[in-house]
């Protein structure tokens, strides 16, 4: 396994985890931190020579997660979308999705891993090709945990949601 396959496999564990209810993500921290304990687990389970690490700086740019082999390693930004001014990037909102999607770019090495809460809201579009997957979160789970959950500046989150997993030379 490498870590592009290990970032994959985590990916869909926390995405399946998520929709069943099993993981309760609030805040973007959460995400982090579930991302990292799934790799940490796959990791161990697979007896890999890998570290996980977060909030590392490569490329001027503070990046969530680093999963590194000896031979190689993937950059992960992850954003969990739930609050419409972090779409598009701005003078002073520079941590949006615009400004992942922006790193990622081009670079075989570095992953934009996003849950978009809010998918029916109207946004501006951005100028980057992406594959979403649909997603649906458990009901009991939906209505006890997010029915309520949303910033001021945004609508709730729906039940129906979607996911990227989007390697930068796929952007």
């Amino acid at each position: 396994m490498d870590p592009q396959s290990l970032l994959r496999e985590a990916w869909k564990q926390l995405v399946r985890a998520y929709t069943l209810g099993r993981t309760i993500l609030k805040t973007e921290k959460n995400m982090e931190n579930t991302m990292m304990q799934i790799c940490e687990k796959l990791i161990a389970e697979n007896s890999l020579a890998f570290r996980v690490k977060r909030q590392e700086e490569h490329r001027g740019r503070i990046v969530d997660l680093v999963i590194q082999s000896p031979e190689e390693r993937v950059l992960v930004q992850l954003k969990l979308y739930h609050d419409k001014a972090d779409w598009k990037e701005s003078p002073s909102m520079k941590n949006t999705v615009e400004s992942d999607l922006k790193f990622a770019k081009g670079y075989g090495d570095t992953f934009v891993a996003l849950i978009d809460t809010i998918p029916s809201t109207t946004r501006t579009s951005l100028p980057f090709k992406l594959k979403w997957r649909e997603i649906e979160i458990n009901k009991k789970t939906f209505f006890v945990e997010y029915s309520t959950i949303h910033p001021k500046t945004s609508p709730p989150r729906e039940r129906h949601q979607r996911v990227l997993l989007a390697k930068g030379t796929e952007i």
